[in-house]
């Protein structure tokens, strides 16, 4: 896996994690014990984004092919902050 770090550099490297959440980065290793190992071959890893100016049912989701959520989710955002009409 090829973690991007906050600087933009990308690094060689077995991702930790526990209970859903990055614990930690680890130079590759031949034996991991872990009770899950995913092998992404070389991707890049990348955090999820955060959008923090939403509106949410400006969209007619009956018509529309997926939900306002789901096509965030399809373009790697896995946050928002929604804002609602008034």
């Amino acid at each position: 896996m090829q973690p991007v770090l906050p600087d933009g550099s990308v690094v060689a490297a077995d991702v930790l994690v526990l209970d859903g959440r990055i614990e930690g980065l680890i130079t590759r290793a031949s034996e991991i014990n872990a009770k899950d190992v995913v092998d992404c071959g070389g991707h890049p890893l990348l955090p999820g984004l955060i959008d923090m100016h939403v509106h949410i049912g400006f969209y007619d989701v009956e018509r529309e092919e997926r939900s306002e959520t789901a096509t965030a989710a399809l373009g790697g955002v896995t946050t928002i902050l929604c804002y609602f009409r008034a």
